[in-house]
């Protein structure tokens, strides 16, 4: 299979007149309604959404190796539970941070690395909810640079930016001339923070394919390359959905051992080996909270 039918389109669905709803509901009545108009789209997604759908199957059968209805009912579940964190994320924005109840496994670590005078990067994937874990940390010592796609309806965009800058966040759009780049090369010389999700290819070739549950699967290459080349701590970090309204964050610092001589590429892909065995050890704590619709292993 060619690397470019495992790709993400980039896209995110939905309107202005469902984002307008779900913030006036969200204001006004519990979250629990909120989760009851959402569950009448799942039965549609899943008939429409066919690829979508089998993607997620196909994770559950042949990655997790479940039987076919349990696959077949996790898929659903899935469905659901994803679903819930879309609610809580306008919940978010239409209450302010104080709504959710995040529980943050690490935070030392974070609070030292934010106290030295190094930068260093976060690295997310689509599990559980990636956005909410940024509004664990408000600080003001570093900004956080965030990379993010240009795939999301607009007013969705400024929801993230207004809610995000509590936490000292800049959102760093990718750029096609790759400009981008230079921003967060700029953002580690200063000391700052450079945070990125490192699961989904998005129009370009430039992958390492290190083993994720069995299989190899594309990943792309920029974060740790960037990682590698300024020698920066890398921690991965993942908000997985608990009960209600709790959240537990988990804090994971991406270590390999120093080679001396070693190229910055080969430092690269064993950086990537690293995060590939952490997200693995969350995906077998939590495998309903895989979000990655699209075909995503190389068989």
């Amino acid at each position: 299979m060619s690397n470019n039918t495992r790709q993400w389109a980039g896209n995110t669905g939905g309107g202005n007149f469902g984002r307008n709803f779900l913030l006036f509901l969200l204001r006004f009545a519990p979250v629990q309604v909120g989760y009851f108009f959402m569950a009448f789209s799942i039965p549609v997604y899943l008939t429409t959404h066919v690829k979508e759908r089998n993607a997620i199957y196909y994770y559950f059968r042949r990655r997790h190796h479940y039987s076919k209805l349990k696959a077949a009912f996790s898929t659903v579940r899935n469905h659901f539970i994803f679903g819930k964190i879309v609610i809580d994320k306008f919940a978010v924005w239409a209450r302010g941070n104080q709504w959710i109840d995040i529980q943050v496994v690490g935070t030392d670590y974070v609070k030292q690395l934010v106290s030295m005078d190094e930068g260093f990067m976060i690295l997310g994937a689509h599990v559980g909810n990636f956005e909410l874990a940024g509004y664990a940390f408000p600080q003001h010592e570093k900004k956080i640079f965030t990379v993010v796609y240009e795939g999301e309806n607009k007013n969705v965009q400024s929801d993230r930016q207004m809610k995000m800058g509590e936490s000292n966040v800049v959102m760093v759009p990718v750029s096609d001339d790759g400009s981008h780049i230079f921003t967060l090369n700029a953002a580690l010389d200063s000391g700052d923070i450079v945070s990125m999700t490192c699961d989904r290819v998005l129009g370009s070739d430039k992958t390492f394919t290190p083993l994720l549950l069995g299989e190899r699967a594309s990943f792309p290459s920029g974060a740790f390359r960037l990682a590698a080349a300024k020698n920066v701590k890398t921690v991965a970090l993942f908000a997985l959905k608990g009960r209600g309204k709790k959240y537990k964050v988990l804090v994971n610092p991406i270590e390999i051992e120093q080679i001396e001589g070693e190229t910055s590429a080969k430092k690269a892909a064993r950086l990537a080996e690293e995060y590939a065995q952490t997200l693995e050890n969350v995906l077998n704590q939590y495998p309903l909270q895989w979000f990655n619709f699209y075909d995503f292993w190389e068989d």
